[in-house]
């Protein structure tokens, strides 16, 4: 799909969005049919690890980080 991205947002930006980050853009020059390890396909309907475009990452600590013991037990 020539031109066609895929855009994704995350929320909850740790360890584990970190490596969805790395292996994508990592991996993203592989050929359409290389092995890549713990990817089962490198392009699904047209569309390659080259196509993900991250758009956004979002993580909510401040939201729950503001609120103090003390103030969970009572709400």
């Amino acid at each position: 799909m020539a031109g066609k991205k895929v855009r994704v947002a995350i929320i909850g930006v740790g360890n584990c969005a970190s490596s969805l980050v790395q292996g994508v853009q990592f991996y993203k020059d592989a050929a359409d049919d290389a092995v890549i390890p713990g990817i089962m396909h490198s392009t699904i309907d047209g569309y390659h690890l080259r196509d993900i475009e991250f758009t956004i990452g979002m993580d909510t600590f401040y939201v729950v980080s503001n609120y103090t013991h003390d103030q969970s037990l009572h709400s």
